[in-house]
Parts: C-alpha cells; sequence; structure tokens
C-alpha cells in the first residue's frame, strides 16, 4: 500500500514462502519509496498434496496475577489453522489454501493517572469541558494511591473478546515452461 505505507495484505504464517527485506537499492518496480520494502511471496500447489495443522493456546492458569488487579483476569487465547496445497491437473494446475482462526476473551485491567477533584477544581471552562474524557465510565479511584494531590490513580476492569477469522486461496496455471499465471485471494473478517 504505497498510498498509507503499510502492508495492504497479511496472510497466514503457514501461506508465506518468502520474505524479503529491502532496505536500500530499490528496484524500478518500487517507485519512489522510503523507508524499507517488504516483499511477501505467498506459497502455491505443486504436484504432491501437502499440508499443516497447528495450534497455539494460551490459558489464565498460566500467567501470574497483576499486581494492581483486584482479581487474576480471564485469559483464554487460541490461534489455529491450517493449510492444503497439490495438484488440480497434474504439472499444469495447482492450488493452495490456508485458515486461520483467532479467538481471545481476556479481562483487562488500566490503571491511570488523572486530575483529581482539587486540580479541577481550579481548571478553566474551556478545560473543565474535557473532564469526561479523562476518566473511563466504570472506572473506581483507588483511594490512598496517590501522594500527590492533584493526581487520582483510577482503575479500569473490563473484558475484551475478539474473534477472527482469515481465508486465503491461491491458484497457479503454468501455460508454458517460461509462461506462467496464478490468481490469489484473501477474506479476512474479525469483531
Amino acid at each position: 500500500e504505497r498510498a498509507i505505507g503499510t502492508v495492504g495484505v497479511k496472510p497466514s504464517i503457514d501461506a508465506i514462502a518468502e520474505v524479503k527485506v529491502q532496505t536500500n537499492l530499490y528496484s524500478a518496480d518500487v517507485g519512489r519509496t522510503q523507508g524499507g520494502v517488504i516483499n511477501i511471496l505467498t506459497k502455491s500447489g505443486s504436484n504432491q498434496f501437502h499440508g499443516t495443522a497447528y495450534e497455539f493456546g494460551r490459558s489464565d492458569k498460566f500467567d501470574s496475577a497483576d499486581f494492581f488487579a483486584k482479581q487474576r483476569p480471564v485469559l483464554k487465547q487460541n490461534q489455529f489453522g491450517g493449510s492444503l496445497g497439490g495438484p488440480l491437473v497434474k504439472g499444469r494446475a495447482f492450488f493452495f489454501g490456508s485458515y486461520e482462526g483467532y479467538r481471545l476473551d481476556a479481562g483487562k485491567n488500566f490503571v491511570e493517572a488523572v486530575p483529581s477533584a482539587a486540580a479541577w477544581a481550579r481548571a478553566v471552562p474551556s478545560i473543565l469541558a474535557l473532564r469526561s474524557g479523562f476518566t473511563a465510565p466504570g472506572a473506581t479511584v483507588i483511594n490512598g494511591a496517590s501522594t500527590n494531590p492533584d493526581l487520582d490513580i483510577v482503575q479500569l476492569q473490563d473484558a475484551q473478546r475478539v474473534t477472527e477469522n482469515a481465508f486465503s486461496a491461491r491458484f497457479d496455471y503454468r501455460i508454458s515452461s517460461n509462461w506462467s499465471a496464478y490468481a490469489r485471494v484473501f477474506h479476512d473478517q474479525g469483531d
């Protein structure tokens, strides 16, 4: 994405064949890029069927408690997926597909310093209008946590849930020993 300088497509780790990082002496196809250029080549199928499967799990049962948390926050994280590639027509047409799922059920624990009631009492009206933006709904003041009379220490504990599914597919067609074509599709949806 030359317009914003970020990755346009984020393929599953199982779908990556090669990563190339260029820091200078760019070829003409890169254009007038500043900084670094990262090219990611995706895998394609072959004359044999190949596949992978993986699972990564994390749980609050293996984490220590946060010093500032009133209780240990919930944490259930799973990242899983797989890939499959092979021939459609031997020696001529190939496919490769991957899936990656991500599930997160986690507790958030934020501890922040915010202006105290004494500090807000001295604020000019234009600054006083910003008061509601300093403390999130549901945040509580931790009494006695601050030694500065102009600051309160507040804590917010809440839940965070993330569900994401990413799919990719690639189809290759070998026209001759010198010519080939491919089509690639990515779909990533999360909430």
